[in-house]
């Protein structure tokens, strides 16, 4: 079996931000269409876990 790969290239990570923002809208797209949302339904969103006395847990893996 012969392969040919001259012309074959492949970019991983943060150099070529085309897959991501192709990845992004390909997301978003099933996610809207799923949840039945849209652009200006998003927003931003925080998690805070508390023990029970409601003190903030601290994560031993944090410097």
């Amino acid at each position: 079996m012969n392969h040919d790969h001259d012309m074959t290239g492949l970019t991983v990570g943060d150099r070529d931000p085309e897959p991501a923002k192709l990845l992004d809208r390909g997301l978003d797209a099933y996610d809207f269409a799923a949840t039945g949302t849209s652009l200006k339904d998003r927003s931003e969103f925080s998690v805070k876990a508390v023990d029970p006395a409601g003190g903030e847990r601290e994560n031993p893996d944090r410097n």
